[in-house]
């Protein structure tokens, strides 16, 4: 089998892509077709967000560090210092979670946005087949509702994560202008 040219199951050039969804029409077919690149794309916009965040706490991390290595800090502005590096921690931590990967669900988690052990939906679910038949009548079957749901959680959770981050950056900055203030 030649696999240096197509994967399996992508249509020649010049062909149509089969609808893989059984009795779906045509629109329903592009419609879910839609939603998993918006999902699949939703859910990079997180990390390429929380690798932004992430950079921006260690350049403030940095700065404080190098402000107090040379003694800028008076002692009046110890306590907003303080709170500042409390809330830059939670929001670098915030952040780390958000673009942690995530290759199994959490023992305790009720509802989970990963597909079950014997689900082969995604790449995780691609590793567990046992060979290149398994994982040819796997491709072959319809997943993507499923892939979407998961996506779509995944994103929600992210972007929920992210956005506290954020506010925690908020306080951080408000924290150094009133340590700022003090001087």
């Amino acid at each position: 089998m030649d696999t240096t040219t197509t994967p399996p199951g992508t249509p020649a050039a010049g062909q149509a892509r089969p609808q893989r969804g059984p009795g779906l029409s045509p629109q329903a077919d592009r419609a879910l077709e839609r939603a998993l690149t918006v999902a699949q794309f939703e859910v990079g916009r997180t990390d390429t967000k929380g690798g932004l965040l992430l950079a921006l706490d260690t350049g403030i991390a940095g700065t404080g560090t190098a402000a107090a290595a040379l003694g800028a800090i008076p002692s009046a502005a110890l306590a907003p210092v303080a709170v500042g590096v409390l809330t830059l921690a939670a929001a670098a931590i915030l952040a780390l979670l958000a673009v942690m990967p995530r290759l199994r669900p959490a023992p305790e988690a009720p509802g989970s946005t990963w597909p079950a052990p014997d689900s082969h939906d995604g790449f995780l679910g691609w590793a567990r087949c046992t060979n290149a038949d398994e994982l040819l009548r796997v491709l072959a079957e319809e997943h993507r509702p499923q892939s979407i749901n998961r996506l779509s959680r995944l994103g929600e959770r992210k972007y929920r994560l992210l956005a506290w981050s954020v506010r925690l950056n908020i306080a951080t900055t408000a924290a150094a202008l009133l340590a700022l203030s003090d001087r």
